[in-house]
């Protein structure tokens, strides 16, 4: 097609989708860039983050559009990023640049592209952001999408919007005056959790030299809606709550202190219905302190995974039997009970604390043969103490973590790996030797690339001494409060169908398992706005995805925290799930964040499913699953903004959100509001069926002109 015809065409396209008011995508724009050269600068169908295309960049090659601004406005740019082999030094590196058309220059310097805005070496896809002000920029700005030096870099779904004003999410409390010492707001039940209809007790815990204390609040649900209130009167010591059906709420309340206001803080619960049977899928481990025994079967955990910690503290002079006193300390409930499946999970990795600083810097290996005796030792004391209890055991390690976190750990890929090999194999043969009919697993890779080149060696090395193949699935920045996450749908399932690939080769068949994923949030979060929400959807389609995948188990790292002595700022990065900390004095209490309702919801809905097929439009995702009596489940969400979906359904549908809220919609036609937040949709028919007319509907309603052709 000559260049002044696609214009033409592109022009008439355009019209049409902006008549309806439609956004276009990165692929409809294409023809508004301008490329440095035809050797430089192509169109990837076979490498994308969503869409149809991507925009490689090759050897200095250079991708830039010009971008009018309106006068005092906020804008927000966003994007994929992916490299490969990206040469590092001085000018090297991939870049995001920008021009005001006559002097000044400027570099998107968020994460992704932080660090000087430079993306060096080989990386998966990931989430990049940048703000521009145009009371910087002037009228107009130039954005470079841009390689310095050899080396291949992705870019897909730019999009620049404007932004307005930031707003910050803020923090569950605040502080007016002096009023009240101390002061907690603690929901009862079960660690804040209740059934559908029973009624809602909270505790008041405070400490105040005023006279004539008082306190006020509302009560919402997720959507905001306010379903009860408590006005302003004097302070008590507990109030109730009516009976509420399956969903997250949220309590607002304000304090007072001889008639001012001294603080405000939120608490929350969830109501949720019990489980009959839990499906083993749903394990966890780190944060699986025996305390919380209750609480996770309440939200519907199915596998705990001790993590027996042998080499804590060496330099302590502690003993195998002390240190295995500590760790049965956290776990003997489970161990007593039979309520989960049990898994041994032995740590593979040596803090470099451990090791000599003196031999260390001649040379000298970590892992020496006295730890290996210790370490042998300690499993002992393990495997007699779980009695045939615990049939499955495993061997976890990050290499990649282990190999470049010199400050950490061993510092080298080769001891990293040399040390993993070493303890699992001989971890692996003492368990087979106490109990011959043990599985084991073993892995725990958290960068997807490694799986091509380091894992092959290790794996392939202990091929005899493992049954399954696991991975730690992460896929991007999973600290919330450094910069926006990776989405999962860019590279997860990609990285389970690689681990499965190699799994496969190893002779362990196609099913692996995720040992680890999560997402940090500050401390201070709000319960019901903000990073707390954004944590829960993300981790929402984490699962949705493994269930969807070739996945026997996954696992949240870090449920919940096991709290240290003081209570942490709000700006503090606080890895927890399911429950935040509250503290009132030296006491702590659990109150749920958005991610525990998420999680009895998901391990509700996806209790023993078997995956049909996963799918995508337009950054719409689906997942359809086989439910144990026969019936199909439908889940679909919008990985960027709310989206209507329009569908004809032939039999009666159960609808359930997010947080558990349930709604019956009768046969028919009907138009879902689709977001970030999944939706579970369980319906009477043959999933095949199912999954083939919600396929066709999503195509239809989606936008059917990609505009890429100019630069094939």
């Amino acid at each position: 097609m000559k260049k002044n015809v696609f214009f033409a065409i592109f022009a008439i396209f355009s019209a049409g989708f902006s008549a309806f008011g439609e956004e276009k995508s990165f692929d409809q724009e294409l023809s508004l860039w301008k490329k440095s050269s035809a050797r430089q600068v192509f169109v990837d169908r076979d490498c994308k983050a969503e869409g149809e295309s991507s925009i490689r960049i090759e050897n200095g090659g250079t991708f830039s559009r010009v971008f009018e601004l309106k006068p005092d406005t906020e804008y927000e740019l966003t994007f994929y990023v992916k490299g490969k082999d990206i040469e590092s030094g001085k000018n090297r590196g991939g870049r995001i640049m920008l021009h005001d058309g006559k002097k000044k220059w400027g570099r998107i310097t968020s994460a992704p592209m932080g660090r000087g805005a430079l993306e060096t070496g080989t990386f998966d896809w990931r989430l990049g952001k940048g703000r521009i002000k145009s009371s910087e920029w002037g009228k107009t700005v130039r954005i470079d999408l841009a390689i310095r030096g050899k080396g291949t870099i992705w870019f897909d779904e730019v999009r620049f919007r404007e932004a307005g004003k930031i707003e910050k999410a803020g923090s569950f409390r605040q502080t007016f005056t002096d009023g009240f010492q101390l002061l907690a707001l603690v929901p009862q039940g079960c660690f804040g959790f209740f059934e559908p209809g029973e009624k809602v007790e909270f505790r008041i815990f405070s400490q105040s030299k005023s006279k004539n204390p008082e306190y006020a609040l509302t009560v919402k649900d997720e959507t905001g809606k306010n379903i009860f209130t408590i006005p302003r009167r004097k302070l008590e010591e507990h109030f109730e709550i009516p009976g509420q059906p399956c969903g997250y709420y949220v309590v607002e309340a304000d304090f007072f202190a001889d008639g001012k206001k001294a603080r405000s803080l939120q608490s929350a619960f969830a109501v949720s219905r019990k489980f009959e049977k839990r499906d083993p899928f749903f394990q966890m481990g780190y944060g699986a302190h025996q305390d919380f025994y209750d609480a996770f079967k309440r939200i519907g955990v199915g596998t705990i995974c001790f993590k027996f910690f042998w080499s804590n503290d060496f330099k302590k002079k502690r003993t195998p039997e002390t240190l295995w006193q500590i760790n049965y300390n956290c776990y003997k409930r489970y161990l007593e009970g039979d309520d989960f499946e049990l898994v041994g999970g032995i740590g593979s990795v040596v803090p470099r604390k451990e090791g000599n600083p003196e031999k260390l810097a001649e040379g000298f290996p970590l892992l020496t043969p006295e730890m290996l005796e210790f370490r042998k030792k300690f499993i002992d004391l393990v495997l007699k103490a779980a009695n045939g209890k615990v049939k499955t055991w495993s061997f976890q390690a990050e290499i990649p973590s282990s190999a470049t976190m010199k400050h950490k750990y061993s510092g080298t890929w080769s001891e990293a790996m040399f040390n993993f090999m070493t303890m699992t194999r001989m971890g692996s043969r003492q368990v087979r030797k106490a109990l011959p009919g043990a599985k084991i697993r073993a892995g725990g890779n958290n960068v997807r690339h490694y799986l091509h080149t380091i894992e092959p060696i290790v794996m392939g090395d202990l091929v005899n001494d493992f049954d399954q193949y696991m991975i730690d699935a992460y896929t991007g920045n999973w600290d919330l409060g450094q910069g926006s996450a990776t989405i999962p749908e860019a590279s997860l399932m990609g990285f389970y169908q690689d681990a499965s690939k190699l799994s496969a080769t190893l002779g362990k068949g196609k099913i692996i398992g995720n040992a680890e994923t999560g997402y940090c949030i500050p401390y201070g979060s709000p319960f019901d706005r903000g990073l707390a929400v954004t944590q829960a959807e993300l981790t929402s389609r984490i699962i949705a995805i493994s269930k969807a995948g070739p996945v026997a188990y996954f696992e949240i790292h870090m449920p919940i925290k096991t709290p240290p002595k003081a209570e942490p700022k709000d700006a503090s990065g606080y890895m927890t799930t399911c429950w935040k900390p509250v503290w009132f004095g030296n006491k702590v209490y659990q109150v749920p964040l958005p991610g525990g309702a998420m999680y009895a919801t998901a391990a509700h809905e996806l209790a023993f499913v078997r995956s049909f097929s996963y799918f995508s439009e337009d950054r719409t995702y689906g997942a359809t699953f086989t439910k144990p009596d026969g019936s199909a489940l439908l889940m679909l969400w919008n990985v960027e903004k709310t989206v209507p979906f329009t569908f004809d359904f032939p039999a009666e549908v159960r609808m359930v959100s997010m947080y558990g809220r349930e709604t019956r919609l009768p046969a028919g036609r009907h138009t879902l509001s689709l977001s970030s937040a999944p939706v579970y949709l369980t319906v009477k028919m043959p999933v095949k069926k199912l999954t083939e007319q919600v396929k066709a509907a999503l195509a239809k309603q989606s936008p059917q002109f990609r505009c890429a052709g100019y630069f094939t």
